[in-house]
């Protein structure tokens, strides 16, 4: 990513022409935020989530999760059944489904 790549070259600059500044590890911030930041672009570990919580509340009727269709998912997309429902604000919907 040219914008993390910037980013880790000046805190190199940073380290190598500030003292005060090395003290505080700004290439070693940066490749953390990097490794943290490419994990939450990465789509398969939020279908392992949603998959995760799908099993847990499996017992539980007044729970759905989205089941991802991995067929059409991958690293970069993530792709979920589609969910029909009542907004939360719609509270006579809501009453009448019983769900309050």
């Amino acid at each position: 990513m040219p914008d993390l790549d910037i980013l880790a070259g000046l805190a190199e600059l940073a380290e190598k022409h500030s003292a005060q500044i090395r003290a505080y590890q700004p290439s070693a911030v940066v490749r953390q935020f990097r490794r943290t930041l490419l994990r939450e672009l990465d789509f398969s570990f939020e279908r392992r989530n949603l998959e995760e919580f799908a099993h847990h509340f499996a017992e539980d009727p007044t729970v759905h999760f989205p089941a991802p269709l991995t067929v059409f998912s991958t690293r970069r997309v993530l792709t979920m059944e589609r969910l029909d429902g009542i907004l939360g604000n719609n509270t006579e919907a809501l009453a009448a489904s019983g769900a309050t």
